[in-house]
Order: structure tokens, then sequence, then C-alpha cells
């Protein structure tokens, strides 16, 4: 499949195309931040959905008003539809009576899957392109500030390492740990590039830098370790020399901050032995029913029965499968597999290529790509909303911009 070509759907109503950037720029932000969780009214008035219908709404004009060929759009659409429906058939091979629709997880995935192809839409041009990632940073800002408040003032934390566990949507450490260190890149790109409030970036990259480190999170270190060696090995001379400083600084943090160190010291703890278990628990469901899987969300329910762990440990706090690919695997079948992975690779070959010819918004890119992809690894894939517009944003800033041909060593400031 072609990366190339997904910016060529254009509007002859620039309103339109305006009112898109507004409406996906405030659906990032707070699906991001979950600013809108720590209200109460705004739960009620279900603003997050709200937003997601009126962008889904830009479709229809999107088609509509089409002045080019917009088949090259069709093909990611087409595998966003079966990655939103591989759930669907899951639970039809496995009885379960199509139960999947009342998992809130489930509609949150579906969400996220139909704004895919907006995303590279939207960002087809700078301006475009300037709001989403802005809107992206803004969004991992107020979670990580969230985050510090209920950690530092409120003292919520795990009892069994006194890591970071917040009452939040995604507020287990790991996954504090993966949304702050995939934005990293991108924040320190627009640092370098902004020519205003260059310092509000720098602000905004500390505190991600910051909340990443405190969390202890050993694939998340070393994830961000490997994504930002990859902004060296491929950034023009100034972007390079600003990932190679932050990298430093990061790993040098990890000396003072935390116990970072101690815990890559003790790596046959319960943790990892916990992971292992569920790593062979996915390795089993892939076996027994390969085609189509156990169903949304059921990998958990065999931890005990594939494992023989603890029964009371495994029902209390039932562990999914520490591997996306594999959960997938066991729980949707090798076409939820194959549809994920398509997407991977789909946004590998665009970030790839924008990275190699020097743009430094492609090479924040493909270093954000990395970060996720390591941490996927050693992560379920719960709250996949997030990762599905991480994956989305990844493409469509990797994209050239409209009417534009793309130029090797563009130069950052």
């Amino acid at each position: 499949m072609k990366a190339v070509g997904v910016q060529t759907l254009q509007l002859s109503r620039i309103g339109v195309e305006r009112i898109g950037v507004v409406l996906l720029a405030a659906f990032v932000f707070f699906t991001m931040s979950a600013l809108h969780l720590e209200s109460r009214w705004l739960i009620q008035f279900n603003f997050e959905m709200i937003l997601f219908f009126a962008a889904a709404l830009l479709y229809f004009p999107a088609f509509v008003w089409a002045e080019q060929d917009s088949t090259s759009l069709q093909g990611w659409m087409a595998l966003v539809a079966l990655l939103a429906i591989s759930p669907l058939l899951s639970s039809l091979a496995n009885h379960q009576n199509l139960k999947v629709f009342y998992h809130s997880e489930y509609r949150s995935w579906v969400k996220a899957l139909l704004l895919f192809p907006l995303v590279p839409w939207v960002c087809r041009k700078a301006r475009g392109r300037s709001s989403v990632v802005d809107a992206l940073l803004a969004g991992i800002f107020i979670f990580c500030l969230i985050v510090q408040y209920r950690f530092h003032v409120l003292g919520e934390m795990r009892l069994l390492d006194d890591r970071p566990k917040v009452n939040v949507k995604n507020g287990d450490p790991n996954f504090i740990c993966v949304l702050a260190a995939v934005a990293i890149p991108f924040a320190i790109y627009r640092w370098r590039q902004a020519e205003k409030w260059r310092f509000l970036y720098l602000a905004v990259l500390a505190l991600l830098a910051y909340t990443a480190v405190i969390t202890e999170s050993r694939m998340g270190v070393f994830s961000i370790g490997a994504g930002l060696a990859v902004s060296v090995a491929f950034a023009p001379k100034g972007l390079r020399r600003a990932a190679a400083w932050v990298l430093g600084l990061l790993l040098l943090s990890t000396l003072f901050l935390g116990d970072t160190v101690g815990r890559f010291r003790s790596l046959s703890d319960a943790s990892n032995h916990q992971r292992w278990r569920s790593i062979q628990t996915g390795l089993q469901l892939s076996q027994e029913k390969p085609f189509f899987g156990f169903g949304w969300g059921e990998s958990s329910k065999h931890f005990y029965r594939v494992t023989g762990h603890d029964r009371l440990m495994s029902e209390a706090t039932p562990l999914a499968v520490h591997n996306t690919p594999l959960q997938l695997w066991g729980e949707l079948g090798i076409f939820g597999l194959f549809a994920f992975t398509a997407l991977i690779l789909g946004t590998l070959g665009a970030a790839l290529p924008a990275a190699r010819r020097g743009d430094p918004l492609g090479v924040a890119a493909l270093s954000a790509l990395t970060i996720l992809c390591l941490n996927l690894l050693t992560l379920p894939l719960k709250s996949k909303d997030f990762v599905i517009l991480y994956v989305a944003i990844i493409l469509a800033v990797s994209l050239p911009l409209e009417g534009k041909t793309p130029e090797k060593g563009v130069p950052v400031c």
C-alpha cells in the first residue's frame, strides 16, 4: 500500500477545511489530555462524542467536493474498516452475540479509527499540520500536569513500587510514560523550529521528559533512547544537536530521579515474571484459535487456565497479554493482527522516506513511531484510541505538504 497520495484530497470550500482543522485539533486535545474526564458536567455532556460526530460529518463534504481522485484515501479507509469490524467477526465466531458493542474501549477504538483518514486530509497543508501537532502537544502537556498533581499532591501511586498510578485515563505508569515519550520528538521539533514561544515549547519538552523519567518504565526509557538515536542519525545539523542534548540529559536524569537504574538491575522481578506469563497466555491463545481469536478483551480470562498462576491473583487483577501484536492475534485472530500490522508498516513506509530526505518533521515522526512500536512490544493494547491517533498523526506529518515537492535537507532553526 502506498502511503503517498493521501494528501491529494482537496476541497473547493475553504470554510469546511478550517472547521475540520478546529474540530480535529479539539478532538485530539481532549482525547490525549482526558481533561474533560476531570469534570462531571463534561462527562455527562459527552463532550468528546459531540466533537467526534462533528468531525465525522466532514467526510460527506470531503467526498462530495473532492476535485481530484480520492482512490488513494480508500485504501486507508478499507484498512481501518477491517480493524473496526475484526472484533465483530471474532465476537460472531465465538457466539458472543456482538456484546463487544457494549464495551466502552471498543467504542473509543472505533471513534479513532473512523477519524484516521481525516487526519492526513487536515494535515496536507502547513496550517492544519501545525494545528494538529500543537493540539497533540497541548493535550499531552495537560495530561502530564494532571499526573504531576495527582502524584505529588494527592499522593496517588502504586503500593507495590511507589510509581505513579493515578486515577485518570491511561493512569498506569507504563501508559503514562508511553504517552509522554512518543510526544517528545514532536516537542523537540517545535522547540527548534518555532520563531515565537520557543521557551513555551521548551517547557513542554521538559515536563514530558520529567514525566517519562519518574514513571521508571524500563521499556519507556529505552524506547526514548532509541527514538532520539533515530533523530540523531537522520536529522539535519541543528535538530540533531538538540536531540543529542535531550538524549544526554534524559540519560543523566535517570541517575537522580526515581530508581530506573535499580529497576534495570532487577529484571527478574515479579513484574517481568507476570509479563512472561501473560505472553505465554497470548502464545497459547493464538495457537488455539488462530483465525478469529477468543474475542475482544478475552485474553485476561485465560491467564490462570494457561499458566496455572495464583488463582486469586488471576481473578482479582487479571492481566492482558503484555505484547500488542500477540494480544491482537489471541483476541482478534490473524485478521486483526494483519490489519494492525499493515497500518504500522504503511505508516513506516511514509515516515522513513520523509526522515531520509532530511525533513525535520519526518524525522520526528520516525522517532515517535520507533518509540511507540518498542513500547507496544511490552504493553497490552489498552486505551487503543490514543495508539490510533498517534499512528494517524505520525502518518499525516510524514507526507509531503500539498503543492510542494519534498526537498532533501530541509533547514531547521
